[in-house]
Parts: structure tokens; sequence; C-alpha cells
């Protein structure tokens, strides 16, 4: 087993075993479970989550996660790579314990915009369905594409939760990257009541749909709320 966290822990060192490029700089924890603390560390090569664990870590366990996790990956699940170290193993002992790093890319979903035709399918297919909110989106879709406009795709490496409600957004050391917001809204809800059979279920869908529509993500709300995490 390797041993638990037990000191402060060292960008410059994780960086070397990983071999992750020079200008190390480790930042968080961005997220704590029961298990551990989840790390950002920025390099010249990109951005990484550091795992740092609470508890000793096997090492063939470790190893066992990680070629699951390979797998998966490679047959289209999306989910973070595992970064090995110069050795090829999965785990570093560092100062401060065990920890591991993962790359976690940008799924198509949050940044690929819907679009007006998009939206206008969406608009219609309501309507012809009878659904008792097809007149409220078409009101806020000119200020849905408005959002689309600036989304952009960010680089492959980084950690964030990317529902974007006040409670779920962090600060970012690159200010143009804060305010490029992800996935202002998607049409998800409104397919899935179009698609639902059961009365009940399509209630709780409608009810989903009409908490953006009551308050749509704008320029300006994601302003304010990036404004608001400074």
């Amino acid at each position: 087993m390797l041993p638990t966290a037990t000191s402060a822990l060292r960008a410059d060192e994780i960086a070397a075993a990983f071999g992750l490029g020079r200008g190390a700089r480790l930042e968080g924890p961005a997220a704590r479970g029961e298990q551990g603390r989840v790390w950002r560390l920025t390099t010249s090569s990109g951005d990484f989550a550091v795992k740092q664990s609470f508890s000793p870590v096997d090492p063939a366990e470790a190893e066992f996660d990680a070629a699951f996790q390979e797998v998966a990956l490679a047959a289209g699940v999306p989910l973070p790579g595992v970064v090995r170290t110069t050795e090829g193993r999965v785990l570093a002992e560092v100062s401060g314990g065990a920890v591991r790093v993962h790359t976690e890319p940008i799924h198509p979903w949050y940044v690929e915009p819907v679009g007006a035709e998009g939206w206008a399918e969406l608009v219609a297919d309501l309507t012809t369905a009878g659904a008792p909110f097809a007149g409220d989106p078409a009101a806020v879709v000119p200020r849905i594409l408005d959002v689309e406009r600036v989304l952009a795709r960010r680089p492959a490496t980084q950690v964030c939760h990317m529902d974007l409600w006040a409670d779920n957004v962090r600060r970012t050391p690159r200010p143009d990257d804060a305010h490029r917001p992800a996935g202002p809204h998607r049409p998800d809800g409104s397919r899935r009541w179009l698609a639902e059979p059961d009365p009940v279920e399509r209630l709780h869908l409608e009810g989903w749909v009409r908490e953006f529509l009551d308050e749509p993500v704008t320029r300006a709300v994601a302003g304010g709320i990036v404004a608001a995490a400074r």
C-alpha cells in the first residue's frame, strides 16, 4: 500500500513524476469527497486533475481501475483520461502522499450550439404535440442564440462542473475563459417531454423545462454569476 496524504503537495514534483512540462502551478482543492481531494495542476502542457487519497492506495487496484477506464474511453465513453508517470505507472508517491493524474476532455454536448434551425424545429415539434409550454421557448430563443455565439471549444484538459448555476461556478485564472458560458441551455428536457408517454413523468419534465424558461441563462446572467464568483 502507498501511504495516505500527510503533507502539502508540490506542483513541480507532480509535474516531474508524470512528465507534464514546466511552470507547474497547483490550485484547489477543486473538489473534495469521502476518499480524497482533487487539485487542479496547470503546466506548460495544459491543465490536469490531481487526485490525492486520504487513505492508503493499493497500486494493483489503481492499475486495474486505470485499465478499465482506458478500455471504456477507447470504446467512446466520455470520461477522464488516465495520465501515467514517466515510468508508466498510474500512481506516484510524492511529498503529500500517493497521487494519480487525469485529463478531462470537454464533451461536444457542452459547447456545440443548437442553432436557430434546431431551436425552430424544437418549437414546431412542441407546438404540434400540444406542449403546455410550447409558446414559451420561442420568446427566449433569441437570447439563447446570443449566448451560443460566444460558445467555444476549450483546451481538452480541464476540470469543472459544467452546470452553469451560481453554486457550481468556480473562478478561473484566465479571465476570458470565465466569460465563455458552457451549455447555456440544451433542448434535452423538451425532447424528453416529446418522447415520454407517461403523463406523470411529463409533468416532471415540464417542471424541469420551466426552470430554464423562467430564468434563462443569458449573457447578462452568465456575466453576473462570474462577477459574483470573483
